[in-house]
């Protein structure tokens, strides 16, 4: 049965010059999980389960507000509240990056009028992600041999995904994989995306170290922004080959 490759990045927190094993066997284990997987997970990455605890117990108690006023933040198609939508199953909440400022106090502030110190979530829509899932499972994901298989929950883990942005960026060199949840159950699912995106008025070119004879170049020069509006319309993305 497949299952995604479990990466130990402890490596990262340490001071390591260029060339040490221990960092060459990490950089040989990410290139071969996004080359054949798109996707893998990370251990003994250094935050702390209690910070871990506390996002999960913020986001549950976002959740559980009653409906109206959850929707006070609704604000499609790329942040706010929505329920039902195409792209998941069961409720989203979008925070837009923003720093810590007014603007994330004002939009905590439709939520909890009186208040909530503990609120402190943002999220952008990008080409990685790092995702936190709790114990109850139910993501899934679908190899290059076009099986489905079900990403089995791992405590204190989080999943990174390759998204089509960094494969095009890559020129193909990087998988972006498919995936889904696919959940039946009673108890409720917590899933919490943190996004990288490019900068929306950037223009997106593969390097030149990434083309040669056997891969040649695949996307031409575009801006992620015109990107980014492709995919939410649905159109056909042939004017990026």
């Amino acid at each position: 049965m497949a299952e995604l490759p479990i990466i130990d990045v402890s490596a990262l927190r340490s001071e390591l010059e260029e060339g040490n094993p221990d960092l060459q066997k990490l950089c040989n284990q990410v290139k071969e999980a996004v080359q054949q997987w798109g996707a893998f997970r990370v251990v003994n990455h250094g935050v702390e389960q209690e910070l871990l605890n506390a996002v999960d117990s913020v986001s549950r108690d976002l959740f559980n507000l009653p409906p109206q006023v959850k929707e006070r933040a609704v604000n499609l198609p790329l942040d706010g509240y929505s329920k039902g939508i195409s792209l998941s199953i069961g409720e989203v909440m979008c925070i837009p990056a923003v720093p810590p400022s007014d603007s994330l106090q004002q939009y905590a502030h439709k939520f909890w009028p009186e208040g909530n110190s503990e609120f402190w979530e943002h999220k952008d829509l990008g080409v990685i992600t790092i995702l936190y899932n709790d114990q109850v499972g139910g993501l899934q994901m679908r190899t290059k041999q076009d099986e489905w298989f079900s990403v089995k929950p791992l405590a204190s883990s989080f999943t990174v995904i390759i998204a089509d942005a960094l494969k095009m960026w890559s020129n193909d060199r990087c998988w972006s994989v498919e995936h889904r949840v696919a959940y039946e159950g009673k108890n409720p699912r917590l899933s919490i995306g943190f996004f990288w995106k490019f900068l929306k008025e950037k223009e997106v070119c593969i390097p030149e170290e990434l083309i040669d004879e056997h891969h040649p170049r695949r996307y031409r020069p575009f801006l992620f922004k015109d990107y980014v509006n492709h995919q939410v319309k649905g159109d056909p993305l042939d004017i990026f080959l």
